[in-house]
């Protein structure tokens, strides 16, 4: 600065200077358009405003009039600076503003109050007092322009701050003063306003279209007021219908008090909750739904939070718990809902659930809650998880199936009864004879034990059905018998019981005391026997009483189910069977001794006609041919034909004796069963029967195979070939032997080619001693078909024959292909 710049520097100078700052809110312009006449004025090479950054305690550049990279005595002011404001032992104040050559003789540094510094270059600098004071005050009022341009700049980023978080608030917002004037508005509210969008900056909000009914707007008014008075945060939820829409809003109205005091404002924020109002609408209603489903649900539902306490319930929850109602559930842990015996169970399923994530499906548990009712209870608990894979609860089910194990121990019980009633089924038809009473009497223990009964019994009628006695008895361990106390007794003394008994009706009496008054007679009899129930059963066969079966309960009052009445009703039938088969084997042995009596007779006249009239029959026939032999040249004629006629009578009697005789073995003497061939057998026959050459005789010649009684079937052949060829009226007698399958059967057929049978004694000719011509014309006793017809039937088939007169005859029989090997009475 030159040496006359007191001359220069004066008051009007002073006061142009101080009229340059602050005519901009910008700072750099303010400083721009403050610091040139400066510049000017002084002849200044350069002028810098240097910010003092408090916090940092630092000196930054923060104007310079020309750029100053390549001015060294600058930088070395710059940094005296620093270096001055960073000493705390110095009071910077007290050096500025700086005297030229203090730091170079290029700068100097004047102080800008709280705001920084102002550094002057010059090519050379000097100034004095009176500089110094005429520039202190437009340095206060630059140091003041500095600050309030900082402000103002501040102010408007704050506005374009505001106004950008303003339009980009995703809330429907407006600025409003206490009288409901809508100040400002963001464009998601101007977008609602919709026709009413030019009205926005003059209407009041209750004016708005959007806002509706009437009630909302008065209420948004008076919410309005609330806040600014309280000067506290309302918020308020209104439903505003447009657009033909229902639209629902949650509304915050914050109050805004500016400093003034003088002015009242509030931003109100609208959000438009339709769509979650819609889903909680919807949610509520699923979740009544859902409640009312629970509550439908024949099973206990429940949902539990992570800390085992219920959170959801039904009222077959609360059933099982004991509790009167589901709220009494609600919050509770098992704990507080469960007798600790049962708690304890259910808090370590709990754990497995919420803390390991294992499931529980279909576990059994026995409950007995806190009114001592007790459940079978099937639980099911599944945890619930977030997004995240984490468990922030678990819902349970629990399914009532104390039926259904009542029900599996009945069919149990039914199984295990018939699997018994099965076994014992066996053991009677596997008992021989003499041992059926022993049978009987160990099923009646078995049932016994198994139905826990204390006495079981059987009675039998006599035939008449007049008196019953029991017969089989058994008893539990402690229960005295009452078999021997039990015998003969008259039907009639009791008439109710035996005509229950005569309908084949069951008697069940749950209380013998109970009984009534025409029902004495039996009471009398039961409570000297110390029955107080029983079940009575009667024994039937072939729709007729036998007897009955009965089940007493001593120790304890019983009430028979009607399965187990069925069950003891099958039993009933069961001994009935058994002893109607014990009778039948005692008649089959009264039967047998009998029959063998019979065949011992019947084999004592076989020997009676074997030897007693053989032998004499044998006599007359030696007899007379020594008397021929004797007198032989002395016979003629007559007397000749008559001693023929002799010897033929006692022949035909002999061989009508030997007729008789098979035909009364037929059935009684059997020979071995065996496997054979009817070719091979038939073949065989026939050339053991050696006829003449000119006889022909054909056999089928396919192979079949039989298992029966070979020599019996060989008799009925021989006897039908033999008559074939013995009655036939032609040269040359043809058979032909043929047999048909039939399965389990054969048909055999004999075919000859003789004289033929009249359809009249198709029949007759099966009879004994029947003949088609007399004796003395052919020799015959008529007993062989006879004999084949007896011994055919005997085998369960029959025969029969198909002729016409001259054309021969068929003769057809069926005999069994598989015959059984039975254990035989031969006598």
């Amino acid at each position: 600065m030159s040496a006359d710049i007191d001359f220069l520097w004066d008051l009007h100078s002073a006061f142009e200077f101080s009229n340059s700052i602050g005519n901009s809110n910008h700072l750099h312009d303010m400083l721009s358009q403050s610091l040139a006449p400066l510049v000017k004025i002084l002849r200044l090479n350069n002028a810098l405003v240097l910010k003092h950054h408090l916090p940092e305690n630092q000196i930054k550049v923060f104007y310079s009039v020309k750029p100053y990279d390549d001015q060294p005595h600058i930088a070395q002011a710059i940094q005296w600076t620093t270096n001055l404001i960073k000493n705390p032992t110095h009071t910077f104040k007290h050096h500025l503003p700086t005297k030229p050559g203090q730091i170079n003789p290029q700068t100097t540094i004047w102080e800008l109050n709280d705001y920084g510094f102002l550094l002057l270059s010059a090519d050379t600098l000097s100034h004095s007092d009176n500089f110094v004071k005429s520039l202190s005050i437009p340095l206060q009022k630059l140091a003041l322009a500095c600050r309030n341009c900082e402000l103002f700049e501040e102010l408007e980023n704050e506005k374009k701050r505001f106004k950008s978080l303003f339009d980009s608030s995703t809330a429907i917002t407006a600025l409003v003063d206490e009288n409901g004037q809508i100040l400002n508005c963001n464009n998601k509210f101007k977008t609602l306003a919709g026709d009413s969008a030019h009205l926005i900056q003059k209407a009041s909000i209750d004016q708005i279209n959007f806002i509706n009914p009437k009630e909302d707007k008065k209420l948004l008014l008076s919410t309005l007021q609330k806040a600014l008075n309280t000067q506290k945060k309302q918020h308020l939820h209104i439903q505003s219908g447009y657009d033909d829409k229902i639209y629902h809003f949650d509304l915050t109205i914050t109050p805004i008090l500016y400093e003034d005091s003088h002015t009242k404002a509030a931003l109100v924020e609208a959000y438009d909750v339709t769509p979650i109002y819609n889903l909680q609408h919807e949610l509520e209603r699923e979740s009544k739904l859902l409640k009312t489903v629970i509550s439908l649900i024949p099973d206990a539902i429940f949902v539990k939070d992570s800390n085992g306490r219920r959170i959801i319930s039904n009222a077959k929850d609360a059933e099982f718990a004991g509790l009167d109602s589901i709220d009494a559930m609600i919050g509770k842990t098992n704990d507080e809902i469960y007798p600790s015996e049962h708690a304890s169970i259910f808090n370590e399923d709990d754990h497995q659930v919420l803390n390991e994530g294992t499931p529980i499906i279909d576990q059994e548990h026995f409950l007995i809650n806190n009114k001592g009712r007790a459940f079978w209870l099937q639980r099911s608990k599944v945890p619930l998880k977030d997004e995240n894979g984490l468990i922030y609860g678990l819902v349970g089910i629990s399914r009532d199936i104390s039926q259904i194990k009542e029900l599996i121990k009945d069919l149990k019980y039914r199984a295990d009864f018939e699997m018994l009633l099965v076994e014992l089924s066996a053991s009677f038809i596997n008992s021989i004879q003499g041992e059926l009473d022993e049978k009987i009497n160990l099923a009646l223990e078995r049932v016994g034990r198994f139905c826990e009964a204390d006495r079981v019994y059987v009675f039998q009628y006599d035939e008449p059905g007049k008196v019953m006695s029991n017969t089989h008895e058994w008893c539990a361990e402690g229960i005295s018998p009452e078999k021997d106390n039990l015998q003969m007794i008259p039907a009639d003394l009791i008439p109710q019981w035996n005509e229950k008994l005569q309908n084949l009706e069951i008697i069940h009496i749950p209380d013998v005391k109970n009984l009534p008054d025409d029902w004495q007679s039996v009471r009398e009899i039961l409570e000297p026997q110390g029955i107080q129930s029983l079940v009575v059963v009667p024994l039937v066969v072939n729709e007729r009483l036998i007897g009955f079966a009965g089940f007493d309960a001593v120790r304890f009052k019983r009430t028979w189910s009607e399965e187990d009445i069925r069950l003891l009703r099958v039993f009933g039938d069961l001994i009935a069977v058994s002893l109607h088969r014990k009778w039948t084997d005692e008649k089959i042995l009264k039967y047998n001794s009998t029959l063998e009596k019979i065949n011992n007779e019947l084999n004592r006249f076989a020997y009676i006609v074997s030897h007693d009239l053989k032998a004499p029959l044998r006599a007359i026939n030696n007899l007379s041919e020594w008397i021929e032999e004797d007198i032989g040249d002395k016979l003629e004629g007559e007397t000749r034909e008559q001693f023929r006629l002799l010897r033929g009578r006692v022949r035909r009697l002999e061989d009508l004796i030997n007729g008789i005789l098979e035909y009364s073995r037929v059935g009684r003497i059997r020979s071995r069963v065996e496997s054979f061939s009817a070719n091979t057998m038939t073949k065989d026959l026939v050339a053991r029967m050696n006829f003449p050459p000119h006889v022909e005789i054909t056999i089928q010649e396919d192979e079949i195979s039989l298992f029966s009684e070979k020599a019996a079937l060989e008799k009925v052949m021989a006897h039908l070939i033999s008559n074939g060829v013995k009655y036939n009226d032609k040269e040359t007698p043809k058979i032909r032997i043929q047999w048909i399958d039939h399965g389990k059967e054969l048909e055999f057929v004999i075919t000859d080619n003789g004289e033929g049978i009249h359809p009249d004694f198709h029949e007759k000719i099966f009879l004994m001693f029947q003949t088609l011509k007399a004796r003395d014309e052919v020799e015959s006793t008529g007993v062989g078909l006879a004999i084949v017809k007896k011994i055919v039937e005997d085998k369960g088939g029959r025969i029969w024959v198909e002729s016409e007169v001259g054309k021969g005859s068929s003769f057809h029989f069926i005999w069994p292909k598989y015959e059984k090997k039975e254990t035989l009475l031969n006598v």
